[in-house]
């Protein structure tokens, strides 16, 4: 599958009047999901982990405890990190 930057895609985008929103190269600090994996990690890492077991039953507990509108906030700030 080409990248979107191709000649064939930035045709295609010029054919069906696809507008793209400018947006920094290589941005991770810009991407949404370090915020989840940022927290995630505070939270996991508060107390000792014992095992693969209890590591990974702690990822389960911390994501089901994200704010339901925590994915909600990260999106809408996106205007202000570009």
């Amino acid at each position: 599958m080409p990248k979107h930057t191709s000649k064939i895609c930035k045709r295609f985008k010029v054919d069906n009047g696809v507008q793209s929103l400018p947006w920094p190269s290589q941005s991770p600090d810009c991407n949404p999901i370090e915020n989840v994996l940022a927290l995630m990690k505070l939270k996991i890492n508060k107390q000792p982990l014992t095992s693969m077991k209890n590591f990974m039953a702690r990822i389960r507990k911390e994501w089901k405890n994200l704010p339901v509108d925590f994915a909600a906030k990260l999106v809408n700030s996106m205007e202000h990190r570009i």
